[in-house]
């Protein structure tokens, strides 16, 4: 009996991000948190296929290095305004271990997804690849820090 080389493979449960921001009227602070680790979990999966590239890729990826950082900070802000609204001290190390914990599964499915992309296809970038990151984009770009 032959098995196709993705049979073994997870399905990727994710909604787009596109969509799961469609499905709200308004963004909430924890939509905001769950958004922003999306999108750190995408560089984090992104940093491991631009690690087997050329020059090229090492450049792209000192960019998604800067992306992370960016994301990590926003959620860090959003869990402090979590907090607060909740009456609870904030504490970088409990964000650490909720990011962490939060986004393990989620660059999982991420690398679940460009590994099948490149199983079908020989391309790790896929319609479900680019729009996330394409949103991610846009995400990067509204969010404030201040």
């Amino acid at each position: 009996m032959l098995l196709s080389t993705n049979a073994w493979a997870e399905e990727n449960k994710m909604i787009l991000l596109d969509d799961f921001m469609k499905e709200r009227e308004n963004i909430s602070e924890p939509d905001a948190l769950y958004l922003s680790y999306r999108c750190l979990s995408y560089y984090y999966n992104l940093s491991g296929i631009l690690s087997v590239g050329g020059k090229r890729e090492i450049e792209l990826n000192e960019e998604v290095e800067s992306l992370k950082l960016d994301f990590i900070n926003i959620g860090w802000r959003i869990w402090q305004f979590i907090e607060e609204d909740a009456g609870r001290e904030t504490n970088f190390d409990a964000y650490e271990d909720n990011m962490v914990k939060s986004i393990t599964k989620m660059a999982k499915s991420y690398q679940n997804e460009t590994n099948a992309s490149w199983n079908n296809t020989g391309s790790y970038f896929n319609d479900y690849i680019n729009s996330d990151g394409n949103t991610c984009k846009i995400i990067h770009e509204n969010f404030q820090l201040p």
